[in-house]
């Protein structure tokens, strides 16, 4: 179950006044001392083992064990498309939890011209760095890996050929934030694509809480794709922006002037679309609550607050009248029910 309340009840005859104590994975419960227990929320943190025991003057005796699994949406993938060129392709992602995260970073070229992308970058880089900008690992040629390829299975990714040019790197890494480049090998150019999985085993307690794609934008089929999906049984509530105008004042150059932001659902129908934010209460307060870094009031930068179920999304980011430059894709988990 997720999200909503429930409650735990003891049916004890005996005779005497009768005392309880409510357990959740062998640790008493503090005040948990009536013949019922309710549980407020259902989150990952009230997911286990509940047992009550019942004491008298008689005696003790304790109920069998109630097992509450509680499961939680949560963000699982991105992708985003771009032409590595003047711009390499940089995605950041934050994760959170006292566990290392695993995670399978993918940059794919080579691969796109299955999918009819033509113009793709011949031979990619893939680095992954530290926010202190180290190098943590890179790759020019995944190399046919058995243990990459069955968490290409695992995860849902598309096969690579074995002795393709394409990128893949597996990582367990200690929550924080990090960034990954697709960058072309001697300064070459192309379409190229960088993918981000969550490869934890189900029941994982870290979480990638933040992703986002920076490129250049170009237009017609050129325009910058991104992808990502929610796993779960119920809705995730995501921040999803695409920032272009702002970047000036983070150093970077050739900027999208006015992004348009637009989500899509797998059936390929609009969930919500933006061109300018607006500078509303609801959405700045949403990215003050994720971390995010403000936005003018008066940007023309596009954001949107979306409360989707579980699912597969496309996010797509063109400019206004055809126009190009660089731009930058987020995607921030906000709540779950």
């Amino acid at each position: 179950m997720t999200g909503g309340s429930f409650t735990l009840s003891a049916n004890v005859t005996a005779v005497g006044q009768i005392t309880y104590q409510w357990y959740l994975n062998g640790q008493q419960i503090a005040g948990a001392t009536s013949s019922s227990y309710t549980v407020a929320r259902a989150i990952e943190a009230n997911a286990g083992t509940y047992i009550v025991t019942a004491m008298n003057a008689g005696g003790t005796s304790t109920s069998s064990a109630v097992l509450n699994v509680i499961t939680k949406d949560r963000l699982y993938n991105l992708s985003a498309r771009s032409v590595v060129g003047a711009s390499n392709l940089v995605v950041g992602f934050v994760s959170s939890g006292s566990a290392e995260k695993s995670l399978l970073l993918r940059g794919v070229a080579p691969a796109l011209n299955t999918y009819g992308v033509s113009g793709v970058l011949a031979s990619p880089v893939l680095t992954l760095y530290n926010t202190a900008g180290t190098p943590l690992a890179s790759n020019s040629a995944w190399g046919g890996s058995s243990t990459l390829s069955n968490t290409f299975t695992q995860v849902g990714a598309f096969p690579l050929a074995t002795t393709s040019s394409d990128t893949a790197l597996l990582q367990s890494l200690p929550s924080g934030a990090y960034t990954a480049i697709v960058s072309g090998a001697n300064s070459s150019t192309g379409a190229a694509m960088v993918e981000i999985y969550d490869a934890d085993q189900a029941g994982a307690t870290s979480r990638l809480l933040n992703i986002s794609a920076r490129g250049m934008v170009g237009s017609g089929s050129s325009i910058m794709t991104g992808g990502f999906v929610i796993t779960g049984k119920t809705t995730e509530t995501v921040l999803i922006r695409a920032v272009g105008p702002s970047l000036v004042a983070y150093g970077v150059t050739g900027v999208l002037l006015q992004p348009t932001l637009t989500v899509y659902n797998s059936a390929g129908n609009p969930v919500a679309s933006n061109t300018v934010w607006g500078g509303g209460s609801i959405l700045s307060s949403a990215m003050t609550q994720v971390g995010a870094f403000a936005l003018p009031s008066t940007s023309a930068d596009s954001a949107v607050l979306l409360t989707l179920p579980a699912g597969a999304y496309t996010v797509q980011v063109s400019g206004v009248g055809g126009t190009m430059g660089n731009a930058l894709i987020e995607i921030y988990e906000v709540s779950s029910p």
